[in-house]
């Protein structure tokens, strides 16, 4: 697999050459433009010294490659972060605060590895985590960019999110195996230049649909909902796999029975916090509470609601439909709805998904 590595991070190396070339001509100015030719430069000399590596090894050349792959990071970073500047005006500073804090720690860890300061078996463990933790960082920003841009500009934007999107995916298999087993696969390794070199072309595509590369972008709660959800999911899934390396270590004979089993059981939980509404209401609460001055986005809500009535299932009745319309605003699966009677108490009206109560409330009662 040494000459496939050899030539699949050669032909990375030569199409980032060529697209840098191509971005270099056509940049005029754009700050956009000027990081993603930096982005695509330091993508070409991490390339170079892929093959380098691979034609011959040697550990001060391998050292000099994770070094080269950090600052390749953190350049794709950059463009993702300059095209999510408006988020930014808005008071929206996570992305930022934890691209900065992700490429410090890999460089720290670099320099760990390259004067020794810590074991070879936790500086390598370590910079398999921090790589898997890049790669989930990168698959939130490429989903940030993408549900924070107007429906009419992502024609633009779709091939570059589609290409980081993939390459991202690649990374995030490759060091999650690394992770579970403790060390790299040689053989993905070597299909990671090639991996990057396929997906160039869709990047290229979307730098020629967007020259100036100056597109409008807003914040909305749907954005920051499936972004959060995307995050904790990655972060779950990089503790399931740390935990299951420990039990696959320790386990002795039933090792790997135990690592399945721990794997399929924190899948499971995890769809099962995916398809729960509750647990979905729960977040979004959260988001809400922390993140926004207002706890709903208003208009957004009341055009929302106003549709649910206007087309009602004609299954349910006219109380049911209101019942429905408030209880989708949070997530809730029904409700009931009290009226007051001549008496001047409440008695249900209408219910959905909620057992029948025949019983009636005074008005001064507590639950009024």
């Amino acid at each position: 697999m040494a000459d496939f590595a050899v030539w699949g991070y050669g032909l990375a190396a030569l199409a980032y050459l060529g697209f840098g070339i191509y971005l270099y001509a056509a940049w005029r100015g754009a700050p956009e433009g000027g990081v993603l030719l930096f982005a695509v430069a330091v993508s070409c000399v991490w390339a170079s010294t892929g093959a380098w590596f691979a034609s011959s090894p040697a550990s001060w050349l391998f050292q000099f490659s994770q070094v080269a792959d950090v600052f390749r990071s953190g350049a794709w970073f950059a463009f993702l972060l300059i095209l999510l500047r408006p988020l930014l005006a808005q008071g929206i500073r996570w992305p930022f605060v934890l691209a900065l804090i992700l490429v410090a720690a890999q460089l720290l860890g670099a320099a760990a590895a390259g004067f020794e300061w810590l074991p070879d078996e936790a500086t390598s463990r370590s910079s398999i985590a921090l790589s898997l933790a890049s790669a989930v960082l990168g698959l939130v920003l490429v989903e940030q960019v993408y549900r924070g841009m107007p429906v009419e500009a992502r024609w633009g934007l779709k091939p570059l999110c589609l290409g980081l999107s993939a390459g991202y995916m690649f990374e995030l298999y490759l060091f999650a195996e690394a992770f579970l087993f403790g060390r790299l696969d040689p053989d993905m390794w070597a299909v990671r230049g090639l991996v990057h070199a396929l997906v160039l072309p869709l990047i290229a595509l979307s730098g020629a649909r967007n020259p100036s590369w100056t597109l409008r972008m807003s914040l909305s709660r749907e954005v920051v909902f499936h972004s959060t959800a995307l995050a904790v999911a990655g972060l779950y899934l990089l503790i399931v796999a740390g935990a299951g390396y420990y039990v696959r270590y320790f386990g002795g004979d039933w090792g790997r029975a135990l690592q399945a089993a721990l794997l399929f059981a924190a899948l499971l939980l995890l769809a099962v916090f995916i398809f729960s509404g509750t647990q979905r209401a729960r977040l979004r609460v959260f988001i809400n509470k922390h993140l926004f001055p207002y706890r709903y986005d208003y208009r957004t809500e009341w055009l929302r609601f106003t549709q649910a009535l206007s087309s009602a299932n004609g299954k349910l009745d006219l109380g049911q439909s209101v019942i429905k319309a408030l209880s989708d605003l949070v997530e809730s699966p029904g409700g009931s709805l009290w009226m007051r009677g001549a008496d001047g108490s409440f008695a249900v009206y209408s219910r959905l998904n909620q057992p029948s109560i025949d019983l009636r409330e005074a008005a001064d009662s507590p639950l009024v």
